[in-house]
């Protein structure tokens, strides 16, 4: 059983300024454009199924939101899969604005919290079978519910399970005020910063081992819930 995942350091020189707001998208058409050289990315970035993948903000982090035209900064990616890490680092290596891609294995350990650096978002069912992203007026049990649904997804597919209802969440608690709202074709979607208390039984261990290699909840290929174990705000 894989208890390891895939870290992609990227050294990249923005060629024009991007505002926060619109950093998500930047970065994920970036990646997108560079999953199209290559058959097998290509193959996976069209396909309708969880991608296993999740990235980081700029970093350091711009205190007017605003990152700056020929300016160096560092995001990560954070990918399960071996295979997919080495195809995306030839590709992210072919991009004019990246100068450096660093690939490092990161060995699963031992968590007692996670924190999610980059909002967490996830739908929640509602009236007629439609779905909205939770909201602090809904109840937490929803958002609980919701995120150990994911990841029992997550877990079925890349280990090849079939489990139901697995919980690795002691307790949880929303970091943000509000919602950190990030734009995306046009529209926006709500996520909130969050912090997860994680139980110490080896299944939880390895669930919230996982989301920091996949990331938490939804939406993680376009960077939402890019987490780690300590601590660290990034917005």
């Amino acid at each position: 059983m894989q208890k390891y995942y895939h870290r992609l350091e990227c050294n990249i020189k923005l060629q024009h300024n991007v505002e926060l707001i619109n950093l998500n998208e930047y970065i994920s058409n970036l990646i997108n454009k560079c999953m199209l050289r290559d058959e097998v990315l290509k193959n996976k970035h069209e396909d309708k199924i969880i991608k296993g993948y999740t990235f980081s903000n700029l970093y350091p982090f711009e205190k007017d939101k605003i990152y700056k035209k020929d300016t160096n900064y560092i995001f990560y990616i954070h990918i399960f899969n071996r295979e997919i890490a080495l195809r995306l680092k030839s590709c992210l290596e072919q991009e004019e604005c990246i100068e450096d891609v660093t690939l490092k294995i990161k060995k699963f350990k031992k968590i007692s919290q996670i924190s999610s650096y980059s909002p967490c978002t996830s739908q929640i069912p509602g009236e007629n079978y439609k779905q909205r992203y939770w909201t602090c007026d809904m109840s937490i049990a929803k958002l609980l519910i919701a995120i150990n649904s994911n990841i029992t997804k997550k877990y079925n597919l890349f280990y090849e399970k079939d489990e139901r209802d697995l919980n690795f969440i002691q307790s949880i608690s929303i970091k943000t005020k509000g919602p950190v709202p990030i734009k995306y074709k046009g529209g926006t979607i709500l996520g909130y910063q969050t912090i997860l208390t994680v139980k110490d039984d080896e299944k939880s261990q390895l669930l919230a081992n996982l989301c920091i290699a996949t990331g938490l909840g939804e939406k993680n290929s376009l960077g939402f819930g890019f987490c780690g174990d300590n601590g660290g705000v990034w917005y």
